[in-house]
């Protein structure tokens, strides 16, 4: 389940890296783009979907971290003193 987590928080770098390099490249060499709205749709629904994927990765980690936790019987049960 760690693995699946960190894997959902490398592909979201992937599509914010991108959407950055795509809207530096197009915003910096000022490329004449015929339909700017479908560029901006791009690079919001990369942006997005790279937020929802650190989200999820970050679900998977909790769910990760708090079955650990009940599965740990001195978190549970500590000894008394």
């Amino acid at each position: 389940m760690k693995k699946v987590g960190y894997f959902l928080f490398i592909i979201a770098a992937v599509f914010m890296s991108s959407a950055m390099f795509i809207g530096l490249v197009f915003g910096l060499l000022e490329v004449p783009f015929d339909d700017s709205t479908a560029l901006e749709s791009i690079l919001v629904t990369l942006w997005i979907g790279g937020t929802l994927l650190i989200f999820l990765g970050l679900f998977v980690l909790l769910v990760k971290v708090i079955e650990e936790r009940l599965q740990n019987k001195e978190v549970l049960f500590p000894r008394s003193r």
